[in-house]
């Protein structure tokens, strides 16, 4: 049994075994007092009181494991305005919130709000409990645009399916932040099914969809338990990032959505992804390192990437090497994890034409099960037939 992740408010933690993502039920002990029984392997307790010591024991037919820990003590804000309820637009509102928050404090919504685009800041915890929720902005205009002719942090802003380009900014962005934690069981719904998102997908208007939560040259950030849902496109977009958690998450997208794959990390490093629930309509897990013109020019592939305990339902397949690949991928480690009713099993999309730069290496399936998986693996070394560098 070990600790994931302990914020002021909850506790994650993983069993070590050889079971996929489900395990034998298990009851759960905190302090003595029950909190229930569960049967997966990576969990969460909510509603835990910061700057508190506690004794975690889980009871199953077969065993008994104990463990300690003290959650930090951080000083809770609370945030509700008279904008709650999803009708009026509260971005500005929130985005103060996270703004004016000091050190040793942690943010909680507190209820449903409209918005188009947040902005993370260093060391911020922000935290949606259960019950409450984000909701896009449907009106495209209302969007602001991270342009493909700018720069932060030495790599370009905007960014469509590796190459430059103007791309409204997402629901929740990082740009250049350190230390970030957002955690809870509350819901980010992108609202795309009430928009134009979906609608002629392929079609630049303005500038291209937004991502669920998009995260430019990143250090150090955990995202857990949230439900992610009815995302423009991708739905987690880490790109030029390293030191990333991806825990308990839900990430859930209609299987007929266009291109709103699960989690596409683009050349990052040191990623895991562990006990996350993926339901979307394309790829569940896509690495990515960009086409020729990122690969050439910022040398960077997607490494060190383990993804952990997940169960991943009716996407084109459970992970995929690329399409956007020609930075290189490796040292990839998939296991304990579920596959059920994917197109595939694992996918490698590749292309001619993309240099030695384009190397993947290490890359480690085991202990994977799959369930009505139509082809546990497959190769397309001719991706799109030559029009996708």
């Amino acid at each position: 049994m070990k600790l994931m992740l302990i914020t002021p408010t909850s506790v994650s933690v993983e069993l070590q075994n050889n079971d996929s993502y489900f395990t034998q039920t298990f009851e759960i002990f905190l302090n003595g007092i029950p909190q229930g029984k569960k049967n997966i392997n990576s969990f969460s307790i909510y509603n835990l009181t910061p700057g508190m010591n506690y004794s975690m024991k889980i009871k199953s037919p077969e065993t008994e494991k104990e463990l300690s820990f003290h959650t930090p003590q951080y000083e809770e804000v609370i945030y509700r305005s008279q904008k709650e309820g999803g009708i009026e637009n509260d971005t500005d509102g929130l985005q103060n919130a996270i703004d004016n928050l000091r050190t040793g404090q942690f943010l909680t919504i507190q209820g449903t709000y409209r918005i188009t685009s947040l902005f993370l800041k260093d060391n911020l915890i922000l935290h949606l409990p259960k019950g409450s929720k984000l909701l896009g902005e449907t009106d495209r205009t209302l969007f602001p645009i991270l342009m493909g002719n700018e720069s932060r942090n030495g790599i370009v802003l905007g960014t469509w399916e590796g190459c430059a380009d103007d791309s409204f900014a997402s629901i929740i962005n990082g740009i250049g932040v350190k230390n970030c934690c957002i955690y809870g069981e509350g819901i980010i719904d992108c609202n795309a099914q009430n928009s134009d998102w979906w609608v002629n997908h392929r079609v630049k208007r303005i500038a291209r969809r937004p991502k669920g939560i998009f995260l430019h040259t990143c250090e150090n950030i955990t995202i857990e338990g949230i439900t992610v849902c009815n995302t423009p496109s991708w739905n987690q977009h880490p790109f030029y990032s390293k030191n990333l958690k991806y825990l308990n998450m839900r990430l859930l997208n209609p299987a007929n959505s266009p291109t709103t794959d699960g989690i596409d990390p683009e050349s990052c490093d040191n990623v895991l992804i562990a006990g996350t629930n993926i339901s979307v309509g394309d790829d569940c897990i896509a690495i990515k390192s960009g086409k020729l013109e990122f690969a050439r020019k910022y040398h960077t592939p997607s490494s060190n990437i383990t993804i952990r305990n997940c169960l991943m339902e009716y996407g084109h397949a459970g992970v995929t090497l690329g399409s956007e690949n020609s930075g290189g991928i490796e040292n990839v480690l998939v296991t304990n994890c579920v596959f059920k009713m994917t197109d595939r099993g694992l996918r490698i999309k590749s292309q001619r034409g993309r240099g030695n730069l384009a190397v993947i290496k290490n890359i480690t399936f085991k202990n994977i099960k799959m369930t009505d998986v139509k082809s546990p693996f497959v190769i397309n070394a001719f991706y799109k037939a030559g029009n996708d560098e």
